[in-house]
């Protein structure tokens, strides 16, 4: 018996439209499953950071002299007045003698600009006291907003930062005068006895970034070393 022929028509349109919708469905969505439970959420961040120093000091040889090795290490963590190294004067000629006498006047110079400079701090920070005291009083009784007893207060806690710059800077040049002074006593004309050694102490306490001077050998006066 033979099949009418639109009946093959039919079947072809259904088994086309069979395949088309099996071409178009949604597939299904591979996805993972746990159980869930209840505890402590921790998220943490990993990058790279980067330190930069607010203040940084250089130590230098006072006077040309034969440079002991220094026994510090970058890394290293140091006290303030904390030894760096040895210095054996040599004997000096007219024209480093005068050099070391400009070197105590320069040096001078720079203690009386940085004593002034912490005097002006103290002077400051008094006034920000001042200020902060009378935002206060006046926050309490309520005619002054809370922002602006907020910046009297962060005003106090820069000048207090401030002063604490001045005064290592002051204790530097302190140190400065002393070691100019120390090079320009110890050593006497060219040709006379050299009289002891020179030490060389860390201005503030902090850490040691770099050592520019390891090995012993002779440096002239200037010379960076820490």
């Amino acid at each position: 018996m033979s099949v009418p022929r639109h009946w093959l028509l039919w079947l072809g349109v259904a088994f086309a439209a069979v395949l088309l919708w099996w071409r178009l469905k949604p597939k299904a969505v591979d996805v993972e499953t746990v159980v869930v439970t209840a505890g402590p959420l921790r998220e943490t961040i990993d990058e790279d950071g980067e330190t930069r120093v607010h203040d940084r000091y250089l130590v230098a040889a006072p006077v040309a002299g034969r440079l002991s090795r220094v026994g510090l290490r970058a890394g290293d963590s140091v006290t303030q007045g904390a030894l760096v190294a040895w210095l054996q004067p040599v004997p000096l000629d007219s024209r480093l003698r005068q050099q070391a006498a400009a070197q105590v006047d320069a040096a001078e110079d720079a203690l009386q600009t940085t004593e002034a400079q912490l005097l002006g701090a103290e002077t400051v920070l008094e006034q920000a006291v001042r200020g902060r005291i009378r935002a206060e009083s006046l926050a309490v009784q309520g005619h002054l907003p809370p922002a602006q007893r907020e910046e009297a207060e962060v005003l106090e806690t820069t000048r207090r930062r401030e002063l604490e710059v001045a005064r290592a800077r002051a204790r530097t040049a302190a140190h400065e005068v002393e070691r100019a002074r120390a090079g320009l006593l110890g050593a006497s004309e060219s040709g006379g006895p050299v009289q002891g050694r020179t030490s060389i102490h860390a201005p503030v306490a902090g850490r040691v970034l770099r050592i520019l001077e390891e090995s012993e050998r002779v440096v002239p006066a200037g010379t960076p070393l820490v």
